[in-house]
């Protein structure tokens, strides 16, 4: 079952890079479409002040920002996969030095001081409690808990799923009182996070 629903999850993000792939191409292609039809309808006109060779300059741009979006596409998808991938199978000296803590007290050490926070816990294993906020997904479709760490709903601390942890997170619900073991990821907008966790 978790490996069927494995398959769901990659299937609908590779139609979501499709679509967003088919998009941008017919944005780009018009964008450099409406430009060399303004420029053949100039010289069609006899305005021979517009030469020929002027839209190479805008269609190199165009060019440039297509690649940059596709490599965006890219990266953004295999990001995840090869972090899962990388980190499916913790190493003897990452479970011994895995550091344990709650919400309130991890981000009470990112608000007090966030350069030692992140000597302490980014990169390292952190398995961490809390009351669950949220349950959710990020504009980049990646599952997280939230766990509450503070009076403000605002800043708390966001534990990104691993991939074949759907099915359990399926079954969690607000207010109750989880653990999960992942990686410390620094603290962006003001709240931390820890990425590819697992329920413990």
């Amino acid at each position: 079952m978790n490996e069927r629903k494995d398959h769901i999850i990659t299937a609908t993000s590779t139609l979501w890079r499709i679509v967003w792939s088919v998009a941008g191409t017919i944005f780009f292609v018009g964008i450099f479409g409406s430009w060399f039809g303004l420029t053949l309808s100039l010289i069609m006109l006899g305005i021979t002040w517009y030469p020929v060779w002027s839209y190479a300059g805008p269609a190199a741009v165009t060019c440039l920002l297509f690649l940059g979006f596709l490599y965006f596409l890219e990266s953004s998808d295999g990001h995840q996969t090869n972090s899962v991938k990388e980190n499916a199978s913790l190493s003897e000296s990452d479970v011994s030095s895995r550091i344990y803590c709650n919400a309130e007290d991890i981000y009470h050490d990112y608000d007090l001081n966030e350069v030692a926070a992140d000597n302490k816990y980014k990169d390292h294993l952190v398995e961490v409690s809390g009351y669950v906020l949220e349950i959710g997904k990020d504009i980049n479709q990646m599952a997280y808990i939230e766990l509450q760490a503070s009076e403000n709903s605002f800043f708390n601390v966001r534990c990104y799923l691993q991939a074949d942890q759907m099915k359990e997170a399926s079954y969690v619900t607000k207010g109750q009182r989880r653990t999960l073991l992942g990686y410390g990821n620094g603290f962006p907008m003001h709240s931390v996070q820890i990425r590819d966790c697992v329920f413990q």
